[in-house]
């Protein structure tokens, strides 16, 4: 299913219950198979949106369905930015961009001369 019950039911995350029982009894009346004579699309509309006015009626499950997109969002976000760090060549070392590997080395005093080398 690649839509959330929000958009199975045309209403924002924000929208107060009313509005949401609002939108099922207009989808319901609208995408009844019986008023289709049993298509089997509008049956199968028909069964998703009652299970988003399911989900979304009830307070408690609303609640639990708000937290569940939330985390997804969030995995979603981390995988990206993964992907993007993946892309870029790895993870940004001292957060700056780009691979680390190509960039020359720091340098912290000059090479050591003949005389500090310790030869036998």
């Amino acid at each position: 299913m690649s839509q959330n019950h929000y958009q199975v039911l045309g209403v924002p995350p924000t929208a107060p219950t009313a509005d949401i029982k609002r939108a099922y009894r207009r989808l319901a009346t609208e995408l009844h198979p019986d008023k289709h004579g049993g298509d089997r699309h509008y049956e199968e509309r028909f069964k998703a949106i009652a299970v988003a006015y399911g989900v979304l009626g009830d307070a408690d499950r609303r609640a639990q369905y708000d937290y569940q997109l939330q985390l997804a969002t969030r995995r979603a976000e981390a995988q990206h930015r993964a992907t993007a760090e993946a892309a870029a060549g790895g993870p940004s070392v001292y957060k700056m961009p780009g691979n680390p590997a190509a960039a020359p080395p720091l340098r912290t005093r000059p090479p050591a001369d003949a005389r500090e080398r310790h030869y036998q």
